[in-house]
């Protein structure tokens, strides 16, 4: 189960050994196994029935309670306690078995204190070994060894320290910061780096998380039926929801601006902000909310899922470092069918054009205005679109000045024809035919009330249960009936009131109909006083 005693574990694993250069050490695997050794012998001493929050009565009490002491702590006495504990231990022995079999168990700490000796060496003086990688596929480094320049960008062996008051001063600093400061220098000084573009991936994971957090957001917080069509047609989206998309948004903003400025300090601090976040919100912050635990939660699990994803690209990414020249559009790296549709739904997202470009603008180096940059952006995007319809004519050549045939005229021209003639008058058809379709609500009761303006109504009446019956087939045609042939030829003001009439009720069908049987009696008295009534006369008189 999920509880503060797990939590250092995935906080060793982000905050530390995916932020090792080039792997883990020894001793980060050794701490890991350690601790989840500790967490199982934890687990198995307080399953014992002698704790009192181990009784079955307090057990019952505090079922419902998402923060009871040892739920959160995660000691609770349960089936299965220690079952993924034990997973976990089994997978760090294997991987410890295989580094074992690989020559990897000592090699990474090693390589630490080599390069740590040649940092703090006084008066030595290296040539920097720099791999230059070209194009063609045979470049080689010096020593013969082949490298992929597609994964590859610079692989550097520090050196050049300097002169002996510089190394002096280097050996001195680096006493000072201890072996916190030591893993920084490696992590942003590596001996060796694999630069590689990530942001695609990144970006991946947070749309979706994005989606995640849209579609099952009735796990987040409080408020909605769980349904975001139903909720937008009702118009009452939660708050929470809206607070959590704008909250991701700015996310993905952020990182964003760090990938274009390159700025892997700041990016790293961003890493652990996250971290910190996304443990508290889950783990702590989100059981108050919902009143469900972590470990009841599985969409929440599957954000933190997607999220542990991310925080591990995202450290490759910071280990590595950015690479010199980040893209600008993750979709144009290609000209086949498919980057163009993708680039195509793009555009028509509105305003995810214009908030991507008004991002690059702000976090690239440009002399370029807001809107020439933005009239850059629109002239590229023209290019690739002519860019893919030359690569669509290379792949499915057709011969020059022939005709188009019949098969591919019809079968291309007609649909779209449809399409577009019903997208034009679609709608008025669905307004024409508004009373045929949907659901029909037939009147359960009937309020009638005649009165004089001014006056107590003189008459008041209600109607409901048996006395509100449906007309048949026969009486309502003779109803129409009626209207229709009521008037005279020659009164055209009748025969038009009549027409009216008639095509008013021809919209309706007999089962729309009721007839309403009222008592002649009114239901309550007259309540009019002496004056009122006085005045009624006189008025009745009058006229």
């Amino acid at each position: 189960c999920s509880g503060v005693i797990s939590l250092p574990l995935p906080l060793l694993v982000f905050f530390w050994g995916t932020l090792c250069s080039p792997r883990p050490p020894k001793l980060f695997w050794i701490i890991l196994i350690a601790y989840t050794e500790l967490i199982v012998i934890l687990k198995f001493i307080f399953q014992f029935g002698f704790f009192g929050w181990n009784k079955e009565s307090v057990r019952i009490t505090h079922v419902t309670d998402v923060y009871f002491f040892p739920r959160v702590i995660g000691i609770e006495k349960m089936a299965f306690y220690a079952f993924w504990d034990i997973a976990l231990l089994v997978s760090l022995f294997f991987h410890r078995y295989m580094l074992r079999r690989l020559g990897l168990w000592k090699d990474a700490t090693r390589i630490a204190s080599l390069t740590e000796t040649a940092d703090t060496s006084i008066g030595s003086t290296h040539k920097p070994n720099v791999v230059e990688l070209s194009n063609s596929s045979d470049s080689t480094a010096r020593n013969g060894t082949t490298l992929d320049p597609n994964q590859i960008e610079l692989v550097q062996v520090r050196g050049d320290v300097g002169d002996s008051k510089a190394a002096g001063d280097a050996g001195s600093s680096n006493a000072l910061c201890g072996p916190v400061g030591r893993f920084y220098r490696r992590l942003f000084n590596p001996t060796f780096r694999y630069v590689r573009d990530l942001y695609p991936l990144m970006f991946l994971m947070d749309v979706i998380a994005f989606f995640i957090v849209t579609f099952g957001y009735s796990s987040f917080g409080e408020g909605g039926s769980g349904s975001v069509v139903a909720d937008i047609q009702t118009n009452r989206v939660p708050l929470s929801f809206v607070v959590m998309l704008i909250v991701l948004s700015i996310l993905i903003v952020i990182d964003r601006g760090l990938y274009l400025r390159k700025a892997t300090i700041c990016k790293l601090i961003f890493q652990y902000l996250l971290v910190i976040f996304i443990h508290a919100w889950i783990f702590f912050s989100l059981p108050a909310i919902t009143a469900r635990a972590a470990m009841n939660n599985g969409v929440a699990q599957f954000l933190y899922v997607v999220k542990c994803i991310y925080f591990l690209i995202s450290a490759w990414q910071i280990r590595n470092g950015y690479p010199r020249l980040c893209i600008g559009n993750l979709l144009t790296h290609a000209y086949g069918i498919f980057n163009m549709v993708a680039f195509k739904v793009f555009m028509a997202v509105p305003f995810l054009f214009e908030l991507r470009t008004a991002i690059d603008w702000t976090w690239t180096e440009t002399t370029m205005p807001l809107f020439d940059f933005f009239n850059m952006e629109n002239f590229f995007a023209n290019i690739y679109n002519l860019k893919c319809a030359r690569h669509m004519e290379a792949e499915y050549p057709a011969p020059r000045g022939v005709p188009k045939g019949k098969v591919v005229k019809y079968a291309m021209g007609i649909p779209l024809i449809v399409l577009l003639v019903l997208i034009i008058w679609l709608p008025l058809l669905a307004f024409s035919l508004i009373n045929s379709i949907g659901v029909r609500l037939i009147p359960d009761r009937v309020d009638v009330t005649i009165g004089i303006a001014g006056y107590p109504p003189l008459y008041k009446m209600e109607a409901s249960g048996i006395e509100l019956k449906p007309l048949s087939a026969s009486e309502f045609q003779k109803l129409i009936g009626n209207y229709a042939n009521a008037p005279a030829a020659s009164d055209q003001s009748k025969v038009l009131l009549a027409r009216q009439a008639v095509a008013f009720m021809n919209e309706y069908a007999e089962y729309d109909t009721l007839k309403v049987l009222l008592r002649p009696q009114s239901e309550t008295y007259w309540p009019i006083s002496g004056p009122s009534r006085t005045a009624l006369l006189f008025e009745l008189q009058q006229n």
